[in-house]
Order: structure tokens, then sequence, then C-alpha cells
């Protein structure tokens, strides 16, 4: 493959001390980086979650690329690691093992008495005990559920994230389910409800509590409204989650890097790069956060940091309420770029240094941005690795060192117009009266552990006074909120609770009245009233709430279904009334009439229908990007069903299977530039098992065509054997006419 890289100047990227590395890092005029850990304090960070005494636990995927070819990335060797600021100076002073012995981790979140880790197959749940130095270990683990999936080829595709969402149920990337975590007389346990598949590393929420994710190649997709209304019945959900969710905010996938980056997987194909070398687009975008702290001035609230280790930067969106849409209120998300001396443009963090590979972003219980930097010259797994990218690693000397890694902390600075604030103690959260004050925190990661502690943990009856009454009546609508889920996450909001936010000014605090309360407003004379008022709001955050709360309630209660045909029936027009008819009630009155059934397919014999429950079990390699329905899935993988690649030649897409394609791929009138590796080289997948893979494919979800044989794929494999780099598009289309 064209070695790409020689036409530019491509600096060196010998490894660098932390001091060193510093020295690379351009940042967004008003801020300064600091250095919160380094090697050896913490080495090859991927995650990382405070507890409520300020102590910050961090993953390290330690195995991860060990080498050029992956050799012994399945070794015990990860582990999670706690590290405390015994000075309060920002700097991280000591670190201790909490666990090791674990194969690739990816994933903390931290719960009253330890922390949750998510290991493939596992979700551990581990209870602390303090060692003789201070520092917590966990002294037990319980294995809670199956989390991803243990096939270590599916490494940049299965479940992480862990976040504790506003309404307490924990949400993951890569996944379509979310957890609640529950303590029963017999011990904690998981209780596990269907939700939309969303994205592909780490997850975010605003204040008020929308999602937020993205792809390795789409900066940001957020969900308007709570898009678990729309799954209420699953075969008549509209695709994608429906009006509202899983939005895609950022449509200019543009990077701007001040170092040049040909080192990345396709950087021989044109549209990767700019003239000068620098990365023209996403490529590997990872773990985002909402900016919600109180350490940036005020105008940063509610801003987007998406990290882009590939372009060595880190992304800030300006994120602002946009129109309504189909009676949805949207967002808006404004790229923003700043001046440098070298550079016309760059983005609000980056470095000149190659190694320098943002890979996560949080909030910190000071308010200030945290940035995992696992600093590492070889960024992409083994699995997806060109013979280009594989070159240009050996070439440039970017397999070696390992284990080193860095977080850094973004502060604001201050300027003439907002001086810096006081750098805040260790959080307050040691009983119930601080965590109850801590609702009304200004940043959100007080506020958020406040609720969880709340919610996990007894109460009493002063206490419980002291909540409800946060929740009828705090000057701040965000405190009420946050009060709101959390009697309702105690299963403790009762209906005076309810309509008292319902009936507020605030929309937002009306809106999660609607939403937390729905059980209780469901039997309220007072609480019928009220959401039949609110429909017709002049807000329209309030105007559709209502309406799904409306929906919500329509299969149990007589009212609801009455007042909801009702309304679509005045509404005939109007696509969102007709998704929240169909999702409560598929009889309703507007509701879409299902598909025709697809034709026919000719029978299977007894050893084709064997092939084809086989190549069930092998999909599950695929459905991460092309989804469990083989409809496809937002900026990673296209549709399956009825597409010509899918149905057409056999012997076409065996070729596309053994040995890839990369884009451009036109499916449905939708052009695809991405890559889709090879299977040719894989010894778990045998020519049987392609063709059960394929035949399974090629008859799933309404597609007809006949099965493909394992003698079938051996042709192939035999006719293209010489074969090293993905297919093109056209160059299938001329070997398979």
């Amino acid at each position: 493959m064209e070695q790409v890289w020689r036409q530019f100047k491509v600096p060196e990227a010998p490894p660098l001390v932390p001091e060193e590395a510093m020295e690379t890092l351009r940042v967004a005029p008003g801020f300064r980086v600091e250095l919160v850990a380094a090697e050896p304090l913490v080495e090859d960070p991927v995650a990382m979650a405070w507890d409520e005494r300020g102590l910050l636990y961090v993953v390290e995927m330690r195995g991860f690329m060990p080498n050029v070819d992956g050799i012994g990335e399945q070794e015990p060797v990860g582990r999670v690691v706690v590290l405390e600021d015994a000075d309060a100076d920002g700097a991280m002073d000591r670190s201790a093992v909490y666990l090791d012995g674990l194969v690739s981790p990816r994933a903390i979140a931290a719960v009253s008495g330890g922390v949750l880790i998510g290991e493939p197959p596992n979700l551990w749940l581990c209870r602390s005990e303090a060692e003789a130095g201070g520092l917590p270990r966990c002294a037990s683990r319980e294995r809670l559920l199956d989390y991803g999936d243990p096939d270590p080829d599916l490494l940049e595709h299965t479940e992480n994230g862990l976040l504790w969402a506003l309404d307490n149920w924990i949400y993951n990337a890569k996944s379509d389910r979310r957890f609640r975590l529950r303590r029963g007389t017999e011990g904690a346990f998981i209780e596990v409800d269907p939700t939309l598949f969303r994205g592909q590393w780490g997850m975010a929420q605003d204040d008020v509590g929308r999602l937020y994710y993205n792809t390795n190649s789409r900066y940001l997709y957020a969900d308007l409204i709570p898009a678990d209304y729309a799954l209420a019945d699953p075969e008549h959900q509209p695709r994608g989650g429906g009006i509202g969710a899983s939005e895609r905010l950022v449509h200019d996938e543009t990077v701007y890097s001040i170092r040049v980056n040909p080192g990345i997987n396709r950087g021989y194909v044109g549209s990767m790069l700019r003239g000068d070398g620098r990365l023209a687009v996403t490529t590997s975008v990872s773990g985002l956060t909402v900016y919600r702290g109180d350490q940036f001035p005020s105008t940063f609230r509610g801003d987007v940091f998406v990290p882009e280790p590939a372009g060595n930067v880190v992304a800030h969106f300006d994120v602002a309420p946009g129109s309504e849409r189909d009676g949805v209120p949207t967002l808006t998300a404004e790229h923003r770029r700043y001046g440098d001396a070298d550079w016309i443009e760059r983005e609000f963090l980056a470095s000149t240094d190659e190694r320098f590979r943002p890979v996560d972003a949080k909030i910190g219980p000071d308010g200030a941005l945290y940035v995992i930097d696992m600093y590492r010259g070889i960024l992409q797994h083994v699995r997806y690795v060109t013979t280009y990218l594989r070159e240009y690693i050996l070439e440039h000397g970017l397999d070696r060192p390992i284990g080193m890694g860095r977080i850094y902390r973004v502060v604001w600075e201050g300027d003439a117009d907002e001086p810096a604030p006081v750098r805040r103690e260790a959080p307050a959260l040691a009983d119930a009266t601080d965590r109850i004050v801590s609702l009304s925190h200004p940043n959100g990661w007080h506020r958020d552990t406040a609720q969880r502690l709340l919610v996990e943990n007894e109460l009493d009856d002063a206490d419980r006074d002291a909540l409800r009454e946060l929740a009828r009546s705090a000057a701040d609508p965000l405190a009420r909120i946050h009060a709101l889920w959390t009697l309702h996450g105690r299963g403790e909001l009762d209906e005076a609770t309810t309509l008292a936010a319902i009936r507020d000014g605030n929309p937002w605090l009306v809106v999660h009245g609607l939403r937390a309360g729905e059980e209780t407003l469901a039997g309220s004379a007072a609480g019928q009233a009220a959401i039949g008022e609110l429909l017709d709001s002049s807000s329209a955050q309030v105007r559709s709430q209502a309406l799904l709360t409306l929906g919500a309630m329509a299969p149990e209660a007589t009212w609801a279904r009455t007042a909801l045909a009702e309304r679509v029936a005045a509404h005939p027009d109007d696509p969102f009334h007709r998704q929240v008819a169909v999702a409560a009630n598929p009889g309703a009155v507007g509701a879409t009439e299902a598909p025709e059934p697809p034709a026919a397919a000719p029978a299977m014999t007894a050893e084709e229908a064997a092939r084809f429950n086989r190549g069930r079990r092998h999909y599950r390699s695929c459905n991460s990007c092309h989804g469990n329905d083989g409809r496809g899935l937002e900026g990673l993988g296209p549709s399956l069903v009825d597409s010509p690649w899918v149905v057409g030649s056999p012997e076409r897409l065996t070729a596309l299977v053994l040995h890839g394609i990369e884009g451009p791929i036109e499916v449905h009138g939708e052009i695809w530039d991405d890559l889709m590796p090879g299977f040719a080289a894989d010894p778990r997948l045998p020519d049987t098992a392609i063709a059960a893979l394929l035949t399974y494919v090629r008859r799933s979800w309404g597609n007809a065509a006949d099965p493909v044989s394992p003698e079938l794929v051996t042709a192939v494999r035999e006719r293209t054997g010489d074969r090293i780099h993905p297919w093109t598009a056209e160059e299938l289309d001329s070997a398979f006419p």
C-alpha cells in the first residue's frame, strides 16, 4: 500500500516526560492546563470516576496493544487504581491498586461502599475497605451480570460508560439496555430495562438529563426527548428511536489539529487528510463530556467537549437551544475553533505530540475539565489495523514504549472580564444534611453525587421532610429537579410534590415533574386536568413531554387512551402525535400501518437451516455496527435489509466479507465512507462459519436470497487469496459483475 506519509514532513514523536509533553499542548485563550497525574501513579488510563470523598478511581487498560500485532492483549494485567490529592493542590500525591488481574477493563462508576467496574464479560460490584495507608481497595466483588462481549476482537464494539443519569438509570454506550442498582434483603442486584442503542465510547448528560453520545466518525448525538418513550412498543418503534431521539447535532466532522496526522488507519484515502497532512475528518472520536461545572465562565455551561485522539485534539461545541421541529425543541451545536500562531484554526485543546491520545473527558468535583491521555503510539486495535498503518507504526517506532499515561485538568485562569474562581476543597457529602444541601450546588458533579447517595442510603424522618420541602419550594429549579428524581429513586415521590412541580412556571421543572410523577399523576384527577392544560402550553418542552406522558399512561388508563385518541385525531398530519400514538397503542387513531410482509423465500434444506442457525451466533460480531434488526446504525454501519450488497451476488458478498471494503459505498441512496475490515485471517471464521453467517444475513429481516455454501466460500477465497487490501465498490463490481 502506498506510503502516503512520505509526501509529508512528519515530525519525530519520541516519548516525552510529562513536563515536556505539557509544552506541546495548546489550549484556548483564558485557560491553563495542569498535570493531575502521570506514570508511575497511573498507566494506560481509559476511564475515571470520583467517589464522594474526592478520591479518583482510574481504569488502566494495561493490556491494550502490547505490540503492533496485539499479541498478549488477553493477559490479566488490567487494573483499577485509586488516586489521592493529599495536600489539595490539584496534583495527585499517591496511588494504590484497588483491583488488579483484569482483562481489558473499560468502565467505572462510584456507588455507595464501592465501585462498579466493567470488564467484559463481567460487570463487577466491588465493595471497599481501607488499607493501612488509608486508601481503599476492593475487599470483595460480586458479578452482577453479563457486560459487553468477551470476544477480544470486539474491544471497540462492546458496552462501556456506566453513566448514572438524572433518572437514576445507568446508561452505557454500545448498548441497548439500561441498569438500576438495587439493594434487597439478600444483597445487591441489577434491574435491567431495554433502551435505545446509543454511541460507541462514553456517555454524558446535561443539566436537564438529556443524553449525549457519539461514534468514532461522528462528533455528537443527543436525545432531545427521552428515547425510552418511543420504545414502549418495540414492534412499532420508529427507526432510530423516533423523532427527537438519536439526533445528530454535528454534521460537519472537520478536525483542526496542529500537527500532521498521516498515522491513521486509512491515511492513504485522500479524503482523510488535508493537503498539508493534518487529519481532515473524525476517525476515532471518544468519550465526551458536557460542561456542567462552575470553574469555567457561565457561557460554557452546557457546552460539549469531545476528544479525537487520532487528531491529538479535544474539540469544543457550543450547544444552545434551537428552533422547534415536529413539535420537539431542538439543539444546535457550533464547532468552536481558536486561532493559533502556527495554524489558522485549531481545537480547544491540541498537541504537537503524536502520542497525545485524549480518550475520555469528565467534569470533576472542582468544576474543571479533566482529560485522560492514554499517551501511547498505537491507538488502533489490532482487529482493524490496516497494512498501511502497521508499516507507519513500525517505521516511526510508535509501538514502544508502553505503560505511560497522563491525566490533565483544564482550568479557567481568568481574564479582565471573568476572574478565575478560588479552587475548592474536597467535597462535603458526609451525611444526609450535606447531601440535601448539595442538590443545590452549582456544579453538576455535586448534585449528581448527592442524588445518588440519597437514593442509595437510608434517611430519617427529618431528612425526608427536608428533601420533600426542597422538591416543593427551592428557589433553584435544578435543585428541585434533582430532589424530584431523588424522591422517585427512593420510591417516596407523592402527589402534592408532583403537582407543585407541574404547576410551576419553569418549563424544565414541569417536564421533570411529568416524567418523575407519571405513576402518581395517572390516578390523580388534578394531575389529569393539569396534563390536559399542558398539552397546549406555549413551551415546546412542556407540550412534547405532556404528550409523551399521556402516551405512557395510555396502556393502563382509560382516560389517557381517550385523550390521546382525541389529540391525535385533532392533529392528523403531525408525525410526533402519530409516533406517540403508535408507541402507546398500535391501534390508536393515526397509527401507521405495518409494512407489507416480504415475499416468501424458497424453503431451505435441513442442512441449510442448521447453517442459518449457526450463522445467528456468528452475527453477534456484526450487530454492533449493523444492529440486531439488520437495519444499520447511524454513523456505524449501513442497513443489511434488502441491500443489493447482501441479497445480490453471493460471490461478491463473500469477497466483501473475506477482505473488507472501504468507502465510498452506496446503500439505499445513502453514502458510507467508512472501513469494514475483512475476516479472511480470522481463525474462528473458517469457510463453514462464513457460509453460516452469510446464509443468516441473506435470509433474515425479510431478505429472501439463496443460502451460501461452504464450497462457494472456499472457491472465492482461492480466487482472491492474494488480496491484502480492502476492496473498493468499483473493484468488487468489476471482479464480480
